[in-house]
């Protein structure tokens, strides 16, 4: 799956919650799109080669992931997908279809350029929270979650999920962290929404 960095927010996930990541937002907690961070300007006004090959890496991968049943929407012009799981026909994000096309479609995984990514400030609040985040994510069986950076600021994750055993794991981590960072307690009995959108 594309890689993508960390935990944005929701109940949603790793490797699939990082595989991928082109929903937006920051990661962890969502479904796998192949964008990764959080893009700002329009993607036509800045030109550039290496955002040129991001755009067309975004391509690509919706396209694989067409090619195995799954109707995503075209990028936006910054190379977001807004992936919808109950739209695109997935109930449950450790099916072993959905997981096996994220792994073939990978490949196209592309880091998003500097020039689309902005930091978002974040409060000391914020900041404890998402360090706990990071540290409930590793006693619930993603044993290589990241810590965040000292402003909070995810860092740039190479292979989330890894396998299909550790992209379950790390799934199922997320769903059980996600409260943490709202300052919440972990939920060990915590299910995905029906509804839940990438």
């Amino acid at each position: 799956m594309p890689r993508h960095p960390l935990p944005a927010i929701a109940a949603a996930v790793a490797l699939v919650a990082l595989a991928l990541s082109g929903c937006g937002g920051d990661p962890g907690p969502e479904v796998a799109t192949a964008a990764t961070g959080a893009p700002t300007a329009d993607a036509s006004a800045t030109g550039g080669g290496a955002v040129a090959e991001y755009l067309a890496a975004q391509r690509q991968w919706v396209g694989c992931m067409r090619e195995h049943g799954y109707e995503l929407p075209d990028p936006d012009s910054r190379g977001r997908v807004d992936v919808n799981l109950r739209q695109i026909g997935v109930t449950d994000k450790t099916d072993p279809r959905f997981i096996q096309a994220q792994q073939d479609c990978r490949r196209f995984s592309r880091e998003v350029p500097e020039e689309l990514l902005e930091r978002e400030v974040l409060t000391a609040d914020q900041i404890a929270h998402r360090r706990a985040y990071a540290k409930c994510m590793r006693e619930h069986g993603d044993e290589s979650f990241p810590d965040p950076e000292p402003d909070g600021t995810w860092p740039r994750r190479a292979n989330p999920g890894g396998s299909e055993q550790g992209a379950e794991q790390g799934y199922r981590a997320g769903l059980t962290c996600a409260p943490v960072l709202d300052g919440k307690p972990a939920d060990p009995n915590a299910t995905p929404p029906p509804d839940a959108k990438g």
